[in-house]
């Protein structure tokens, strides 16, 4: 363990490609992983072959995988396990609702590669398959149509559990999701089917309709080994001089105007008070930088994947900074694999961006800018805020933990790596009569809450009869 991580990374790298590099307490060393994405080899065996034994200066190398004496999580009984961290992580149990946590049952996994020769998921998902341990399981599905759950006899709460069937429309068009909803086939549109920003003047006054803060950031990406991205001053210019407050009024889709990389109020987090537009300092900033009234500056490029939305963002901000920085931007269309791989190669000079976050603590957003993320993807690095975020996520004062990672964004915001523009936004239609359902920052909303205020069916019509008068007319010929 007295080894640096980068001469066992250059070590390893002869013979087997590494991904990432992390301490280890217990035992005392490193987990190296293997990047076998592109291959069948097993690379881990040859790691321990290769290099089992070996030295590397005067260490000897003991190289082994990973098994269940590394790994603290162990079953207690049927119902508990327990998991022994390495130091304090408030945000753990958040990380449980990850898929990646569920259970898998073992018994029907080796009985299907018993019958059918292979582990394949969507055979032991099936209905007629599948393990369910929630409120309600899967009991009917038709290919891209619909899912039906019914209510879990066996779930450890179920008296307190109302709802016995709900249905899941699958529908890639959001014309047709309210088609069903204006005719009471659906109660609630869904998390992930947004009311489209070019509707939402309309229907945003509906007692209907909703806008929920989100826990995602949209921004853009600098390379800072472009030139003049390179110079911080420019960076700042850039933040200062588009209006947010503009931006997002000229997109109408509710979101909020940001210029930090954590939402407000996260987990107890007090963000930065960041200008969301103050075009007179990015005038100086450009001047200091060389490039007065834009004079000067070199051609310089957003690339974005192919959407209207990001379309449109890209060419106001255009504007912004043609009209207050005097400077010429153009616009790079990309479709998604190619700007992937661009955005991954650091191809490119700045890059549309958005991070939803993975659990409400501002770790989800903060971890994007450290010198070994590989979200990063901007050339920055800075040792002052890769330690600060280490030292937060060894902290077990809540408050303390809090203060490090404010330090810390501090340093990114006065660097900016990242261009915030926006926080986003869940914007949906629901029946009133849907109880048991709350606004939530992650749009999860759990079934088992949900109940039926019947006497709703004994008044007055849950719909509004304007909806279909207030909308744009290839909604309302719906």
């Amino acid at each position: 363990s007295d080894i640096s991580k980068d001469k066992i990374k250059k070590f390893f790298e002869k013979e087997v490609p590494v991904s990432r590099i992390d301490d280890s307490d217990e035992p005392s060393g490193y987990f190296v992983y293997v990047d076998s994405s592109n291959t069948t080899e097993d690379l881990r065996k040859k790691a321990i072959d290769t290099f089992d034994g070996k030295k590397l200066g005067d260490t000897k190398l003991k190289v082994a995988i990973t098994n269940d004496s590394v790994v603290q999580v162990k079953a207690l009984d049927e119902r508990r396990i327990r998991v022994k961290l390495t130091g304090p992580i408030p945000y753990f149990l958040y990380l449980l609702e990850f898929g990646i946590f569920a259970p898998s049952p073992k018994h029907v996994i080796e009985k299907m590669v018993e019958i059918h020769g292979v582990a394949n998921q969507e055979l032991w998902t099936r209905p007629e398959n599948i393990v369910c341990s929630s409120a309600h399981c899967l009991s009917k599905e038709q290919f891209r149509q619909y899912k039906i759950f019914t209510k879990n006899p066996f779930y450890w709460n179920a008296d307190q559990v109302k709802i016995d069937r709900i249905k899941v429309y699958s529908i890639e068009s959001f014309n047709a999701t309210l088609f069903f909803y204006q005719s009471g086939e659906i109660d609630w549109t869904g998390g992930q089917s947004l009311v489209p920003s070019e509707y939402i003047k309309f229907v945003k006054h509906l007692k209907d309709y909703s806008n929920d803060p989100y826990l995602g950031v949209y921004f853009y990406g600098i390379n800072i080994n472009k030139k003049p991205l390179d110079d911080v001053r420019v960076r700042q210019a850039l933040s200062l001089a588009i209006d947010r407050k503009a931006l997002t009024d000229l997109l109408s889709a509710d979101q909020l105007p940001f210029a930090g990389m954590v939402p407000d109020g996260l987990a107890g987090y007090k963000a930065l008070d960041l200008p969301l537009f103050d075009p007179d300092r990015a005038r100086a900033y450009m001047a200091e930088a060389g490039f007065p009234n834009g004079s000067n500056f070199p051609e310089v490029s957003i690339m974005y994947n192919t959407t209207e939305l990001h379309k449109q963002v890209a060419e106001t901000i255009q504007q912004m900074w043609k009209k207050n920085l005097g400077i010429n931007i153009k616009l790079q269309n990309k479709e998604w694999k190619v700007y992937l791989d661009d955005m991954t190669s650091r191809n490119y000079e700045i890059v549309r961006r958005g991070w939803i976050g993975d659990f409400p603590d501002p770790y989800t957003f903060l971890e994007l800018m450290l010198t070994t993320s590989g979200n990063n993807r901007t050339g920055w690095s800075n040792k002052a805020y890769d330690a600060l975020i280490r030292e937060a996520n060894k902290e077990s004062d809540l408050d303390k933990r809090l203060e490090l990672m404010r330090q810390a964004e501090a340093i990114a915001m006065e660097e900016l790596p990242f261009i915030p523009l926006y926080v986003y936004t869940s914007t949906y239609f629901k029946k009133p009569y849907l109880k048991g359902f709350w606004p939530d920052m992650q749009n999860h909303h759990l079934w088992k809450h949900w109940w039926i205020d019947e006497r709703w069916y004994e008044g007055e019509p849950v719909t509004d009869e304007s909806l279909s008068n207030q909308m744009p007319s290839e909604m309302s010929k719906q």
